[in-house]
């Protein structure tokens, strides 16, 4: 059995497969969104509605997910966050039919040996925390941005969904609307752009070596990167992934990430 400590009222405690545990979370991180709006509107019963800004077209808000239910634009952010929400739990629903596809060209005759196979199996659920854990950190970053500027991603991903070669896992990116600061080095307002590199591990990934802190080191000061995060996210522990930042000191220090986004 896999426990579950997410604390929701729906919650099970203990599902007989991870991929059913999985389905649960992103079935809770829907309904938490869902929820949002109303603490939102508790907390803002005394404003105006003014302060939210609308991106894209017609005052509208853009979503470039690429999922084939995408409309690309929403009427209030509230419904693009929904949206993802979604988004993330069909994801979840589809990882295991694509790993059947892949073995649906294999006769029946053709057994491979019992250690390969379960090394493909160990792969493949490293493959798949990975990107729960990417789509989870996209979400919490979409939902915890109060600036007016919508960050946009950069996803770096091997083949079958694995690792690719290099440091870098994620970017999240926007547009600096600092004037001062672009005004400083000749610019007009939204020229800059503030850079965030993200590494980010899912469940039973161990933390980032050494050597791979002085890589994403090195990246930022030749990018000038923003920030350099950790991104961990184990649904048996935490509900939301958390975040870290890389200090001088070479260590990962974990951060709030409304401080950040």
């Amino acid at each position: 059995m896999v426990q579950c400590r997410c604390g929701y009222h729906t919650c099970k405690e203990s599902y007989k497969t991870e991929t059913a545990r999985n389905r649960h979370l992103a079935g809770v991180l829907a309904a938490k969104t869902k929820e949002l709006p109303k603490s939102a509107k508790k907390k803002n019963s005394g404003k105006t509605n003014t302060s939210k800004v609308k991106l894209g077209k017609g005052g509208k808000f853009e979503c470039r997910c690429g999922y084939h239910t995408c409309k690309e634009s929403y009427k209030t952010e509230t419904a693009r966050n929904r949206h993802l929400a979604g988004v993330l739990a069909a994801k979840t629903k589809e990882l295991p039919k694509s790993a059947k596809k892949k073995n649906s060209g294999k006769t029946k005759q053709i057994r491979p040996k019992p250690e390969k196979t379960e090394e493909k199996l160990t792969q493949a659920k490293v493959n798949q925390s990975k990107n729960l854990a990417v789509e989870a950190t996209k979400l919490q970053i979409e939902i915890t941005n109060s600036s007016t500027a919508k960050y946009q991603f950069v996803e770096f991903s091997g083949p079958n969904g694995g690792d690719s070669n290099g440091i870098v896992d994620l970017l999240a990116i926007k547009k600096n609307r600092n004037k001062k600061e672009n005004k400083k080095h000749g610019l007009s307002n939204a020229d800059l752009l503030d850079i965030i590199q993200i590494q980010v591990k899912g469940r039973g990934s161990g933390p980032p070596k050494n050597d791979d802190k002085k890589r994403m080191k090195k990246i930022a000061k030749y990018y000038k990167f923003k920030e350099t995060l950790l991104s961990r996210w184990d649904p048996s522990k935490e509900f939301f992934p958390v975040f870290s930042r890389l200090t001088d000191q070479n260590t990962w220090q974990i951060v709030d990430a409304k401080t950040i986004f």
